[in-house]
């Protein structure tokens, strides 16, 4: 009888991971980040629609809630964005195609048109991280 009220339980709690592990995965945006002494710089890769989209954020980004509330440029993937240093602690974002959407102010973020791979350092190659919540 034991048995089976350990094999029971052990079930439970596999189901349990399981659909945890699953709802994580499913509900989560990958982010990649990087920050300097005085900014930091987010980009997020989200899905409107059948398109997935890069947000680039003038600050650390670690929840949903942050993601609603805080101003952003949102770019197509396939116009890869790189992003540079200022000497003063300020980005610039390059990109070969103007932001689909900027909403709000980019105080730190400073936007140029440039060719394809054109300079600085592309945004999946930096620190990467979950916004799980």
């Amino acid at each position: 009888m034991k048995n089976i009220y350990f094999i029971i339980k052990l079930f439970v709690l596999c189901s349990l991971a399981i659909i945890a592990y699953i709802i994580i995965m499913l509900l989560s945006y990958e982010s990649y980040y990087y920050c300097n002494d005085k900014n930091c710089l987010t980009f997020v890769e989200t899905i409107k629609g059948r398109d997935l989209v890069v947000k680039v954020y003038d600050k650390r980004i670690y929840s949903r809630l942050q993601m609603k509330n805080s101003s952003y440029m949102e770019f197509y993937p396939e116009y890869i964005p790189y992003f540079e240093e200022y000497d003063d602690g300020g980005f610039v974002v390059h990109s070969d195609f103007k932001p689909k959407i900027a909403i709000g102010d980019m105080n730190n973020i400073k936007f140029v048109l440039s060719g394809y791979e054109c300079c600085g350092t592309p945004y999946y190659k930096l620190n990467y991280y979950m916004v799980i919540f």
